[in-house]
């Protein structure tokens, strides 16, 4: 979807609710990805997705369209939104939810050893990203969805620059705490 094509949804879509179908079509994947990767559970993750979407509805007639380049800025409000509820959701169960490692990517002829092998690595992983700042694991789950880092900073609150320096320490912290669990095993 082009820029133009997205302005004349949402002007619709501000004066007909019904005609907000199209736009959530095409940023429900980005949402849900962003939501399932925070909270690691499809249920709270299709709550936080529904009630985004909720809260984006009911805002929209109060929304301003806004170019920039050859983008507009509803998908960095939309996440705004998605994060916001996110963030509501980890206040209310700070004991987050356990993954059920239902998302790793094993071949089917994979055999018990690289399964337990691939499970590994996914908590090893797991529990180093948990150990990053909140800010840090927004930065790197925004850009795995494709956010620039001008959208992110909107998103975040902060400067493009401070984007690019906090997903800069978040890797190199993810390595050194990846690192040091390889020489503890």
């Amino acid at each position: 979807m082009n820029a133009n094509d997205e302005l004349r949804l949402i002007a619709r879509a501000q004066k007909k609710p019904a005609a907000f179908e199209p736009l959530y079509h095409h940023y429900v994947h980005l949402v849900w990805n962003y939501c399932l990767g925070r909270l690691r559970d499809r249920t709270l993750a299709e709550d936080a997705t529904s009630t985004t979407f909720m809260k984006a509805m009911d805002a929209l007639p109060r929304y301003r369209p806004q170019l920039r380049g050859d983008q507009t800025t509803f998908r960095s409000w939309l996440m705004m939104i998605a994060r916001n509820v996110v963030l509501d959701e980890l206040r209310r169960r700070p004991m987050a939810v356990v993954d059920d490692h239902s998302h790793i990517l094993a071949s089917p002829l994979a055999g018990p050893e690289q399964i337990a092998l691939a499970r590994d690595r996914r908590e090893q992983l797991l529990t180093a990203f948990s150990q990053l700042s909140d800010q840090q694991q927004d930065v790197i789950r925004l850009r795995q969805q494709g956010l620039s880092g001008e959208e992110i900073g909107e998103i975040l609150g902060i400067s493009t620059g401070a984007v690019k320096s906090t997903h800069y320490r978040a890797v190199q912290r993810l390595r050194e705490l990846l690192q040091e669990k390889g020489e503890q095993s």
